[in-house]
């Protein structure tokens, strides 16, 4: 396989590696102040921070592309190289989403009216959980650029999509019950689907692992098929 001798790319490529980790990261940690506070082991005011981290993601997100295009432009890669870079478009693009959502969530939460410790907001703890444990996963195999733990990750997907499905139904049975809940329900829903999302996004950056690892394009397969 055909991979450049440069050293100097090298360090551009591994400081476009570096980028892509801090903005991952930071993700985690909008994700982990939205578990906490569902716990309730932090109070309403940290939710801001939420905001805060996703201007980060968004500023990572200009600058690394800019860089990933100066590279290209600069480096003319191929093989390898050049798929690692287009899978980094790929990635950033999916973490900024995963800020977005992030931040979707952290608004329904700071709404006055909302109790995280009310039974509805607890049904999505478990969504809120397997949503954590896919991006920590999805973070790991980012920094390893381990394709094997991708395809893994994408067979796991399915437990969130169950547990998110599970518990709309559930919700949606609250709502027939108690009419004084609705908008609050809804607010939940409308959070446990962005949590959903969370997974995708997640299953998207361990497709465009493996195809910056193995030029295989995976993204419109079936999961069985993928496998």
């Amino acid at each position: 396989m055909e991979r450049h001798t440069s050293s100097r790319f090298d360090e551009e490529l591994h400081n476009l590696h570096n980028m892509t980790m801090e903005m991952a990261k930071l993700c985690e940690s909008q994700l982990h102040i939205i578990r906490r506070f569902l716990k309730d082991e932090i109070p309403l005011n940290v939710l801001q921070e939420i905001e805060t981290l996703d201007d980060k993601i968004d500023r990572y997100h200009v600058d690394i592309n800019l860089e990933a295009t100066r590279l290209i432009a600069k480096r003319a890669p191929v093989a390898i190289d050049l798929r690692y870079i287009s899978a980094t478009f790929r990635i950033v693009t999916d973490l900024e989403r995963i800020g977005d959502e992030c931040c979707k969530i952290g608004r329904f939460l700071r709404k006055e009216q909302v109790n995280p410790q009310i039974r509805v907001w607890r049904e999505i703890g478990a969504v809120t959980r397997l949503a954590k444990n896919l991006l920590t996963r999805t973070i790991d195999m980012l920094a390893r650029s381990d394709a094997e733990a991708a395809y893994l990750l994408i067979n796991d997907d399915a437990e969130l999509d169950e547990t998110y499905h599970s518990t709309a139904r559930l919700i949606a049975s609250y709502m027939i019950e108690d009419a004084s809940i609705i908008t609050q329900s809804i607010d939940v829903l409308m959070a446990a689907k962005a949590l959903e999302r969370i997974g995708d996004h997640c299953i998207n950056i361990a497709e465009a692992i493996i195809f910056a690892q193995e030029g295989k394009d995976i993204r419109h397969q079936s999961n069985r098929d993928k496998a």
